[in-house]
């Protein structure tokens, strides 16, 4: 490593407190077991990027994190602080494209393996060549156990800003016999980055069928920490929401090696459609008149021909909306979120038995039983003969349906466990607030869209539609072959949930 300082006048520099100088005996077997293992410790190791430049008696005080469900190994100062603060400069001249979609969001540099070298930025090729580098794999290997070809370079820096994150996944790409086998992080923070701020590594167990189930343990990023982990079908983790004002700023990559084989089967977590349920139901004590009539059917048809999708607001009739409502914000909903994490995360409601008979008094009924006995009639033969004269769809023979909730921090991902066919998506709308109106009769909620938290539909990576949560609003979107929809990430701003009664119809083979 070259150095542009004068070493007859320059004063030495200061070692940082986690570097060590020979003769400091490294445990690096240990440290290796013991990563294999999933068992925390803290140890003396080599320091391969100084051994990546004929350093090789400069070691650091390595740690394996082995309290949560797969290992994570953290070297602190690793960099001479003066590349990485240049390194930091040099980000600051890229321009960073901004990434938005269902899993994630926040800026990110063009590949620093070309990029670097095209726009002249000494320190990012530096990092680049010492991280790719024989010397620093090699040291990782007797670090991991995990066999590392380091020929392809997988770089890049991502700036999280408040607000920013990225959802639950596993890094697993596999291209033939090599891919990704060793995750890596620098930390390019503000030294004194604390919880305050977010943006933790946040790392998930998992279920009996391999999938993530939630995050049950954090790494806060640190200034100048190398942090790595081997990249598997398991190895599920996330970037938490950066919560304070700053921006999380780190250089990120994957160095490759043999796949070994997986003996992992898949398993289905999509809801299972059900017949019809042949219950009649008065609609006109649920439903506002205008939409029944033969007029209203016939000004929907239109549309819905047209565009294939239709919003109806003012949808229940008000008395029904507000009994609805308050239900809601009273009911039971199940404890646990469900999952997988890497498909989705929200709440299902817990319903009342209700009177399961066709008579029923919307205007009466306890917001429990109506809120039952409106998840049955959306389900039911009647529903879909309405739908059908809004939409000519007349085959309509089973369905899915579910009264969920959406809070802060939730979400739905595009995910190959959870691949929905051709189907015909009805939601009722039903946002409400956390913290619940002393009013009467509260008007009703509206939703920010500095929340996110939209249903958007997509097909060959161009958005199609993006629907909000509205108070009392029914969608019906037609969703073919090839469509895709999620729920964007709700963010810690949010002020209510996003709670609707979900519903798919599909028609008969």
């Amino acid at each position: 490593m070259t150095s542009t300082a004068d070493s007859s006048t320059a004063p030495a520099p200061k070692r940082p407190r986690h570097e060590l100088d020979a003769p400091v005996a490294t445990d690096t077997a240990t440290f290796c077991e013991a990563f294999r293992a999933c068992r925390s410790m803290e140890a003396a190791v080599p320091n391969p990027a100084r051994r990546a430049h004929g350093q090789d008696s400069v070691t650091t005080v390595g740690r394996v994190h082995g309290d949560g469900p797969f290992s994570v190994g953290l070297l602190p100062s690793l960099f001479p602080e003066s590349l990485l603060r240049q390194a930091r400069q040099e980000l600051g001249t890229l321009a960073m494209v901004h990434k938005s979609n269902d899993l994630y969001e926040f800026y990110q540099s063009p590949d620093l393996g070309s990029a670097a070298e095209a726009l002249n930025l000494p320190a990012l090729i530096q990092l680049r060549d010492t991280i790719y580098s024989p010397e620093f794999a090699g040291t990782m290997y007797d670090l991991t156990g995990i066999e590392l070809h380091p020929r392809t370079v997988d770089l890049s820096a991502h700036r999280y800003p408040p607000g920013g994150y990225l959802l639950c996944h596993d890094d697993d790409i596999r291209r033939g016999k090599e891919g990704r086998r060793l995750a890596f992080i620098i930390y390019l923070v503000p030294e004194d980055w604390s919880a305050a701020d977010g943006g933790a590594l946040d790392l998930f167990d998992k279920d009996r069928h391999g999938q993530p189930v939630e995050a049950v343990t954090s790494i806060l990023p640190q200034w100048n920490t190398f942090v790595f982990f081997e990249v598997g079908t398991t190895s599920f983790h996330q970037v938490a929401e950066v919560l304070g004002t700053r921006t999380r700023v780190s250089i990120s990559g994957w160095i490759h090696g043999p796949i070994p084989t997986s003996d992992d089967s898949p398993s289905d977590h999509a809801l299972v459609p059900r017949p019809l349920v042949p219950t009649t139901y008065p609609l006109d004590q649920f439903i506002t008149t205008e939409y029944l009539t033969p007029g209203g059917m016939a000004r929907i048809n239109q549309v819905f021909l047209d565009q294939s999708s239709i919003e109806l607001q003012g949808f229940l009739l008000p008395a029904v909306y507000e009994t609805i409502t308050a239900a809601l914000c009273a009911a039971p909903w199940i404890d646990r979120t469900t999952g997988p994490a890497n498909a989705m995360r929200y709440r299902r409601h817990l319903l009342a038995e209700g009177n399961k008979g066709s008579e029923v008094d919307a205007s009466s009924a306890t917001g429990a039983v109506l809120l039952s006995h409106l998840q049955r009639l959306f389900a039911s033969v009647m529903f879909a003969e309405l739908l059908a004269r809004f939409t000519n769809l007349d085959a309509l023979a089973e369905c899915t349906s579910e009264w969920r909730s959406f809070s802060p921090g939730d979400y739905t991902l595009l995910n190959d466990l959870c691949l929905e066919p051709e189907g015909l998506d009805v939601i009722l709308s039903c946002p409400q607030p956390l913290v619940r109106s002393s009013e009467a009769t509260p008007p009703p909620f509206e939703w920010d869209e500095t929340w996110q938290g939209a249903m958007h539909y997509i097909a060959d990576q161009e958005t199609l539609l993006t629907l909000w949560p509205k108070s009392n609003t029914l969608s019906i979107v037609f969703r073919d072959t090839g469509t895709l929809r999620f729920v964007k990430y709700i963010n810690h701003r949010a002020q209510g949930t996003r709670t609707e009664l979900s519903v798919t119809f599909y028609e008969r083979p």
